[in-house]
């Protein structure tokens, strides 16, 4: 990917973000709140909330290594490692999406919970999960794209598909922004909810790429995206009906008064 591919892409997804925060700024309810002053918060800590997950990559290395290691492999050749045939193996990617629920639910519970405090204004439940998830999808969009500057063979077509993909990557960071953040009010519940979930889907990716190896590229990637939209497009669904069961509950606890997602 030129520099100047790097570019236009990431500035795509940079207008977009901006510009749903400046409707969310521009939304009477929250105007007209002491809200305002949280969105720059929510956005750095969510820009830099997936970088500080994707720690995560330390133990996926050591763990990959002593993979690497027990197969007899030489870790002086970069030609041997890239050839070995346990590299190719489940077992051997498995760890990067069973990672990821807990190291990006985590650091993005506590992140919110920071900025929030005890979230018991509903206003904040709103509307701060959308900009923290926008943030966080676009801190991500921007680390995965750097490794990829100096590649020239980036087609229109390979930037479309990764630009598609993104999207919907980015609306599953917002579902689990407003799921996790009612970890706050069930006993980390909710947390949990959204590590099973991230991990869940991201190993369903995962085995559609080993289930897909006999088919074309093409087809392979039609495949695996299509049941990715479908699972994140359900997942929009069900967080919708989640936020409104759990307003529910905390209007009956006296928490605060509820909002709803229609």
């Amino acid at each position: 990917m030129a520099m100047s591919h790097f570019l236009i892409y990431n500035s795509f997804f940079a207008i977009l973000v901006i510009s749903v925060i400046a409707w969310v700024r521009d939304r009477p309810d929250f105007a007209n709140g002491d809200h305002v002053h949280k969105i720059s918060q929510l956005f750095i800590l969510g820009f830099i909330g997936w970088i500080l997950a994707f720690s995560r990559v330390i133990i996926i290395s050591l763990y990959q290594v002593l993979v690497l290691v027990n197969a007899g492999v030489d870790l002086t050749d970069e030609a041997a490692i890239a050839a070995a045939p346990v590299v190719q193996t489940f077992g051997f990617n498995i760890i990067g999406p069973l990672l990821s629920g807990p190291f990006e639910e985590t650091v993005r519970f506590l992140l919110l919970l920071y900025i929030l405090k005890q979230c018991i204004n509903p206003i904040d439940r709103k509307y701060a999960p959308l900009i923290f998830g926008l943030a966080w999808g676009l801190g991500e969009i921007v680390v995965l794209t750097l490794g990829f500057i100096a590649v020239d063979t980036i087609t229109l077509e390979n930037l479309l598909i990764s630009g598609y993909e993104r999207i919907f990557a980015v609306a599953l960071h917002i579902c689990f922004s407003y799921i996790v953040i009612y970890g706050k009010f069930d006993n980390k519940r909710s947390l949990l909810l959204s590590i099973l979930l991230h991990s869940g889907i991201n190993t369903l990716v995962l085995v559609m790429l080993f289930e897909t190896t006999g088919l074309s590229p093409l087809a392979a990637v039609f495949m695996i995206e299509g049941v990715f939209s479908v699972v994140v497009i359900l997942l929009v669904f069900y967080t919708r009906r989640y936020i409104a069961t759990k307003e529910e509950e905390l209007a009956s606890k006296g928490i605060d008064e509820r909002w709803t997602s229609n």
